[in-house]
């Protein structure tokens, strides 16, 4: 079974603090713009800590798929669904 927590890893902690009082304190275009650079770095650095996780325990992931997702039906779109009626 796997289990997936959502607490900042500690190399990143203090870097995803900053990045938090920069977007609180934001008031004029420019610090905005600022904030929502800093937004996108944190959204990265989350994506990039989870692919990372998923790739460290594969088989887990690849269990919990096969798990879950036996016996649905899936549905290939080969051409834009504007194709599809």
């Amino acid at each position: 079974m796997a289990r997936i927590n959502r607490e900042p890893s500690p190399e990143n902690s203090t870097t995803e603090d900053a990045d938090r009082a920069e977007e609180a304190n934001a008031s004029t275009p420019e610090e905005r713009r600022i904030s929502e650079a800093a937004r996108a770095r944190a959204f990265a650095r989350g994506f990039t800590q989870m692919y990372r996780w998923v790739c460290e325990h594969r088989e887990i992931m690849t269990e919990v798929v096969r798990t879950n997702c036996s016996g649905l039906t899936l549905r290939a779109l080969l051409q834009s669904t504007r194709y599809y009626t």
